[in-house]
């Protein structure tokens, strides 16, 4: 099981089906320093908040990583290097959660 916050074109629940069927999606928001739509450059920190889908997956990080990698074409991010962390996300009423955040 996994915790994904997926933000921009990847929020997309279609999107987030192809990755597994096996999910359940929340809305969810996180603190960031600064966020770019155009370029996808998401910049951690504390001044700003961005809002997305907290997603559970019923799969491991890998197989997850694996299927996000097989539908890359669909993310169309322009970018050829990412970085896979953690973060706090917020979502419910006042609840958090450690999930994966790929930027």
């Amino acid at each position: 099981m996994s915790w994904f916050f997926f933000y921009n074109n990847l929020k997309n629940p279609e999107l987030i089906d192809k990755i597994s069927k096996n999910n359940h999606i929340y809305d969810g928001s996180i603190l960031v320093e600064n966020f770019d739509p155009d370029t996808n450059t998401l910049i951690t920190g504390n001044s700003k908040i961005l809002d997305g889908k907290l997603v559970h997956f019923n799969d491991s990080l890998d197989k997850v990583l694996n299927n996000i990698h097989e539908i890359r074409d669909d993310i169309n991010y322009g970018k050829s290097k990412y970085t896979v962390d953690t973060i706090l996300v917020n979502y419910g009423a006042l609840k958090l959660k450690n999930a994966y955040i790929i930027y």
